[in-house]
Parts: structure tokens; C-alpha cells; sequence
């Protein structure tokens, strides 16, 4: 039943319907399917499964996001943070985790907001680690390549996190250099080098997630070469590296998602339906008040570049549309799940 439900959620997520004929959700059936096949299991089933398995009530759990700064879009988008807020809004309901959202110090500002929004109060240093369970902080990731392999070194070190999730993070092709999905070049002093987290998680023994909807997303380099046959941009880019915009950078579960933010709620739903709560799975409101705070508070629709209640492109209503199906399908199978026992 748990395969079933997880085959179902996948299939919520990678819902297409991104408008116009642009670059976004193009391509995402195909990678989706790349994803499975690799894997051999739903996505979001084989990321819930290894969180149970690996968290235990007190443990932390890093969340990560950031598409990088530019003066475009100085505070981020909205792909990422609210998914973030999700997550830590579901771990710290279901396995009673302790959780650090880590992001550009640009990006503070709405992220703490959308945190908020999301009904998890950010506690300082301090007070988080006297917290025995529950709890979400913030840390800042520094822009560009100096310090980046250090301070993800003092991170883990600081927090000893059991698990990291990744969500629209972006991560750097074979030539180490970090693009945005249309093959432009994002500028080394505008991006946080986070796949340092990455490495640092795999010398440590840290599970690790990395979701994202386009093929340059941390987590990615699980099917790196089908990148570059599938999106258009993935061998060849637009920037003078000539390696195109597909990451190397690897995660032991890769989740691909028509927008990021879905492959969290992904996750979440399957928490939920592990551990027999559908509140665990945050509802249509709240979702409303997440994508609201982080776009009041700085942060971009990453197709339109402006602080509107959308994400990529999608407004908040069909966002709250995914969540509905999302807790339909876990109530539906949870009723299932009852009779079982």
C-alpha cells in the first residue's frame, strides 16, 4: 500500500501546468521518469522511508535553498523557501526532529517569514539547542566559492544533522560552475557553494535528499548524462564553460518535481502517511500564508520576477490545489491503512 500511495503522490507533484511554451516544467516528465527508473522506487516514498529510518526525536535535519542573488532578484524566489517551511513543519510534527533552515543571508528575511507562516517559531542558537525536540532555527550560507568548503564543514560539525534536504539548490555541472535552468551562467559572487553540504555529508555518513524540477539542481547528478540528452541546454550551455547546466552533484534520493516546493510537500505527505496523521501534511490555508509571507517579505515568482502570490508561474490558488490532492490521496489511503490493521 505504502508503494502505491508513494506512486500516487509522485504523480501529484510532477503535474504539469506551468503557463505559456517557456522553459519551466518542459522537460519534467521525462526527468521524472529517468529518476524512477534509476531508483526503483516512488521518489518521494524512498525520501520519507530513509528519513524514518535515519531521524529520530531530537535529531537534526538541515533544510536547504537558494537559487542564488542577482539584481534581478536580490531576496531569492519563492521556489525553495516555502517548500523548506513545509519540511520543517513536517519534521518537527513527525519525528519530533529539530530542524536548521539554511539559506543565503540574503534570503534571511523571508525565509524566517515564511517559517513563521508556516507555524514553526524560529528560535535563536541559544534556545534551539536547549530545545530537546521541535525546533527550527536559521543559519546563513555566505555567498561565493570562498570559506563555502569551511563553513559546511563547521555547520555539520556545529549540528550533527542525521539528514539534509535540498530544495531548489542549485549545484555546480562538471566544470564547477553553477547555472540558472536556462543555461546562463549565475555569477560565482551572486550563489552559496552548498554542495560543499554535500560533500560534507557523504565524508560524515549523512542521509541526504536533493529535490529540484529542472536538471541543475543539487541531486541531479544521479542522472546527470540523461540531463544532457533530455533538456536542451543540459550539455551545452549559454555561458563560455561549454559544459551545460547539468549538476554532477549527487544525493542518495533525488526527487523531481514540476516546481520544487511540490517535491517537499511530497515528502510530507508520505511522512503522514507513514505515521498515520494527515496533519502532518499542512492544509490549503496554510499554504496561503506561506507563499504570502515569503513574497511580502523579498521574495520573487521565479518565472515573472515579482513579489505576487505565485510560484513559477503558478499562482498560490493552483499551489493550494496541490496540497488539496496531496491530503486527499493520504486520506484516502489512510482509510485503507486502518482497515489494514
Amino acid at each position: 500500500m505504502s508503494i502505491s500511495t508513494g506512486h500516487r503522490i509522485d504523480r501529484i507533484c510532477t503535474l504539469d501546468f506551468h503557463p505559456g511554451s517557456g522553459h519551466l516544467g518542459s522537460n519534467i516528465e521525462a526527468l521524472y521518469q529517468e529518476a524512477l527508473d534509476v531508483q526503483g522506487a516512488p521518489l518521494t516514498y524512498l525520501a520519507a522511508k530513509g528519513l524514518i529510518d535515519t531521524v529520530s526525536e531530537g535529531d537534526t535535519v538541515f533544510v536547504i535553498t537558494g537559487t542564488g542573488i542577482d539584481k534581478w532578484c536580490p531576496a531569492g524566489e519563492t521556489d525553495g523557501p516555502v517548500g523548506c517551511a513545509a519540511l520543517a513543519r513536517g519534521l518537527t510534527r513527525a519525528l519530533g526532529a529539530k530542524v536548521v533552515a539554511i539559506c543565503e543571508d540574503e534570503m534571511a528575511v523571508p525565509m524566517k517569514a515564511t517559517l513563521m507562516a508556516a507555524g514553526e517559531y524560529v528560535f535563536n542558537e541559544e534556545m534551539f539547542f536547549d530545545m530537546p525536540s521541535s525546533a527550527v532555527t536559521f543559519e546563513p550560507f555566505p555567498l561565493g566559492p570562498e570559506k563555502a568548503r569551511e563553513i559546511a564543514e563547521e555547520l555539520v560539525k556545529k549540528y550533527q544533522p542525521k539528514a539534509m534536504i535540498f530544495v531548489e539548490r542549485l549545484g555546480p555541472n562538471e566544470a564547477g560552475v553553477y547555472h540558472f535552468v536556462t543555461g546562463t551562467v549565475n555569477p560565482p559572487k551572486g550563489m552559496s557553494y552548498g554542495h560543499h553540504l554535500v560533500d560534507a555529508a557523504k565524508e560524515n555518513g549523512i542521509f541526504t535528499i536533493g529535490i529540484g524540477d529542472g536538471g541543475n539542481e543539487i541531486g541531479f547528478g544521479k542522472i546527470h548524462s540523461k540531463i544532457q540528452e533530455i533538456v536542451e541546454v543540459g550539455r551545452t550551455c549559454k555561458c563560455p564553460c561549454g559544459k551545460g547546466m547539468a549538476t554532477v552533484t549527487d544525493t542518495d534520493v533525488l526527487i523531481a518535481a514540476s516546481i520544487s516546493n511540490w517535491g517537499a510537500y511530497g515528502i510530507v505527505a508520505m511522512l503522514a502517511y507513514f505515521k498515520n496523521d494527515l496533519n502532518i501534511l499542512h492544509d490549503e490555508e496554510t499554504e496561503y500564508r506561506m507563499i504570502e509571507a515569503c513574497a511580502l517579505n523579498g521574495c520573487l515568482d521565479g518565472l515573472f520576477i515579482k513579489p505576487i502570490l505565485s510560484v513559477d508561474g503558478v499562482p498560490v490558488s493552483g499551489n493550494q490545489a496541490i496540497v488539496t490532492l496531496l491530503r486527499e490521496t493520504v486520506k484516502k489511503a489512510l482509510m485503507h491503512y486502518e482497515r489494514a490493521f
